[in-house]
């Protein structure tokens, strides 16, 4: 399962456009069939660190995130977003099913 964890910093960090953004995210729920889990939501600590929005999705292979990042229904979101945003980090990793590692022995 491939897990993709983005991380978003607003340029002007108020509950209005965070809500906003966060609502813009929840789009893609649902109109990108290789999404296998999504889940999008706000910092709640408001530490000196953190970022305001997380959004994790799984996948089934790589092949499906990069065809999810192509889908224009992203790309439509991610330009709107990216707008708004004063820092984007990203994090996209593999965990293997109990299964697929004694498949690999």
């Amino acid at each position: 399962m491939i897990h993709h964890i983005v991380l978003f910093r607003l340029k002007e960090r108020s509950p209005f456009l965070i809500e906003k953004m966060v609502d813009r995210l929840k789009t893609l729920e649902g109109k990108i069939e290789l999404i296998r889990s999504f889940e999008v939501g706000f910092d709640q600590v408001k530490g000196d660190r953190s970022y305001d929005i997380a959004l994790t999705a799984k996948f089934n292979t790589f092949g499906d995130l990069r065809a999810y990042q192509d889908h224009p229904a992203h790309v439509e979101v991610a330009e709107r977003i990216s707008k708004g945003c004063d820092s984007v980090v990203v994090v996209d990793y593999e965990i293997k099913s109990e299964q697929e590692i004694l498949d690999c022995r």
